[in-house]
């Protein structure tokens, strides 16, 4: 993903990419003082209309208690944000990135298709080097973790949502996210 600046836009891109990966790696680290090695599941997500990015995780107690209360949903639990242990969570970091995005979106002559791409792509970016220096579970203290970048409101293709989680998790687990995602959209 190249991270060029949309035509008309103010952002710079590579630096919005390390304030994306602060954010990131602070807020994993708080998450896993509180929580300790239950988490199983980290993301990143924003909304279609690129005015976000929040973090997200989801603790081991949390998912076995909800897919035993609710069998033949267990992909539900596992897949859907809306359905894990903290959604949406916030920090003063990630907060301020919101608000520069916020600022941004305010620029009549910006690029919206760009400047959405553009987002997505730092953000799954700082994922995928994040889960290359296995940061994830050397921080966790655990093995397996489902990474993902999610969209909230999304007309994006099942295409586009399946090649984002691509390379941040194991071929199973992303046959198995490919699947759920199909049943959902049918």
């Amino acid at each position: 993903m190249n991270l060029k600046d949309p035509i008309n836009n103010n952002l710079d891109f590579e630096k919005l990419k390390n304030r994306i990966r602060y954010a990131t790696e602070k807020y994993f680290k708080e998450s896993v003082e509180k929580y300790v090695s239950d988490i199983c599941a980290f993301s990143l997500s924003s909304d279609d209309g690129a005015m976000t990015v929040v973090p997200s995780i989801n603790i081991t107690e949390h998912l076995r208690k909800v897919q035993k209360e609710n069998p033949g949903y267990e992909d539900d639990y596992e897949f859907n944000l809306g359905e894990w242990f903290i959604d949406g969570g916030s920090s003063k970091e990630f907060d301020t990135i919101c608000k520069s995005l916020y600022t941004e979106l305010t620029n009549i002559d910006l690029n919206f298709e760009d400047f959405k791409r553009s987002l997505f792509g730092c953000s799954i970016q700082v994922l995928q080097e994040l889960k290359a220096e296995d940061f994830f579970e050397k921080t966790a203290e655990t093995e397996n973790i489902l990474i993902l970048f999610s969209v909230t409101d999304t007309d994006e293709s099942i295409y586009n949502q399946i090649s984002w989680i691509k390379g941040l998790n194991y071929k199973y687990v992303t046959k198995r996210y490919e699947d759920w995602l199909k049943s959902c959209c049918e």
